[in-house]
């Protein structure tokens, strides 16, 4: 077996132009499909990042359907009670939806005020300058990382954010707030108590949202109905408004995300609206699919087109010696050692233009997000092409089977080479 390592490796060094020229094949084909790959990943793990992490997919948002004349339809104590017995149901709590114009300063937002459970406003990750009080008499605001955004300046138009504002130094401000959109609705001074931990350009489901505590929300509009009339409650078809609360909406968290889709389809037989980020999460995941697919074809097309410079350069080896070939025949070499020998070679070129296809690809990926960053605004770090050990492994591992059975049909018409024809041929 040496002296066919011997020969192997005397073969490519002799023909050094050749050598060079199938390894760029190789590496080209290599690059294209590691960097088309990578980007298909990357792309594919910023998407889903939007989305939340698990425990957000997994919750389930609840509400009545529109124009509902049915009383046992409406978002009560007694269905959060009903909801929670279901099957594969961990969690349930209320939310309540109450429209608001915020002003602080000179910068207003028009957006909704969301009162939900102590419970799930304590586990809120707030910045260190945030302070909620336990025993607040009036709303305290917690405002999202992004709401920077939202509020803007009524003469210039620009966005507090757009204008460098930091969103903690309103913590502890009063802020004007009006309740409602008619004559009945609330205006008083509220105060901002906390802001969400995250980058301004960090958004999540709760990035772009005003919380409080439900149970403050809901004395605080009760103290303040008009004429009976709490801000928010749904009217019956009298016009009088019901004896139990009705909640906005409801959340149901379920305790597997492959549960998500049965809860959901046990919500929706019973009559409710529902809403979950796995629902958009698995439209962007067949989107993403459908997109690697295409990066990855493209990206095979290349490495086909690398293998079959492999195959034409191992058969241009094999006719230009025909004569060794069949001087190695007459010295007794057999049939396998001569296959084992050329397909070696095609194995080699096969390995090392992928070895260094994806070190160069390496170098392109680190270009590519550098790039990125500066282009599309992305915060910095971010990466947009994303190889893996495992995809990097998988491409060299790909270029030398490749390169292998490119060399199997000439290894193959070598060893059917008759010592005899061969030797005419020289």
């Amino acid at each position: 077996m040496k002296f066919i390592m011997h020969l192997t490796i005397q073969n490519i060094k002799r023909r050094r132009a050749r050598t060079i020229l199938t390894l760029l094949g190789v590496m080209i084909g290599v690059v294209a499909v590691v960097s088309l790959l990578s980007l298909g990943m990357g792309v594919k793990r910023e998407l889903l990042q939007g989305y939340g992490d698990d425990a957000s997919i997994r919750q389930i948002t609840v509400q009545t359907p529109e124009n509902n004349r049915n009383k046992k339809m409406l978002l009560t104590d007694h269905t959060l009670e009903k909801l929670a017995k279901l099957d594969k149901v961990a969690n349930v709590y209320p939310r309540y939806e109450v429209f608001a114009n915020i002003q602080v300063g000179q910068y207003t937002a028009y957006t909704n005020l969301v009162g939900i459970p102590a419970e799930q406003l304590s586990a809120i990750a707030l910045t260190d300058m945030s302070s909620l009080s336990d025993h607040a008499r009036k709303p305290e605001m917690v405002i999202g990382n992004a709401m920077g955004y939202m509020f803007f300046h009524e003469s210039t138009m620009s966005s507090y954010q757009d204008g460098g504002g930091d969103l903690n130094t309103w913590i502890g401000e009063k802020a004007k707030v009006s309740l409602g959109f008619d004559e009945n609705g609330i205006t008083d001074r509220l105060t901002i108590a906390g802001v969400m931990q995250g980058d301004a350009d960090e958004f999540s489901e709760q990035s772009q949202s005003i919380y409080c505590d439900i149970d403050v929300l809901r004395s605080y509009l009760k103290k303040h109905a008009a004429q009976g009339s709490v801000l928010g409650q749904p009217l019956d078809k009298n016009g009088n408004a019901y004896t139990l609360w009705v909640y906005s909406s409801v959340v149901v968290e379920v305790g597997k995300m492959e549960d998500v889709e049965f809860v959901v389809k046990k919500l929706q037989d019973m009559g409710y609206q529902t809403t979950n980020m796995k629902e958009y999460r698995d439209t962007a995941m067949r989107t993403v699919r459908m997109l690697e697919l295409l990066l990855g074809g493209i990206g095979l097309i290349s490495f086909l087109v690398a293998a079959i410079g492999i195959s034409n350069t191992m058969t241009t080896v094999v006719y230009d010696r025909v004569a060794e070939i069949g001087t190695l025949k007459v010295l007794g070499c057999e049939k396998r050692e001569l296959m084992a020998m050329i397909l070696l070679e095609a194995g080699i070129y096969g390995l090392v233009g992928g070895a260094c296809g994806v070190l160069l690809s390496l170098l392109f990926g680190k270009i590519i997000n550098r790039i990125a960053v500066s282009a599309l605004l992305l915060e910095a770090g971010t990466k947009i092409a994303v190889i893996t050990p495992k995809l990097a492994l998988s491409a060299v591992g790909m270029a030398m089977v490749l390169g292998t059975i490119a060399g199997y049909f000439p290894s193959r018409w070598a060893a059917k080479l008759s010592p005899l024809t061969a030797m005419r041929r020289d």
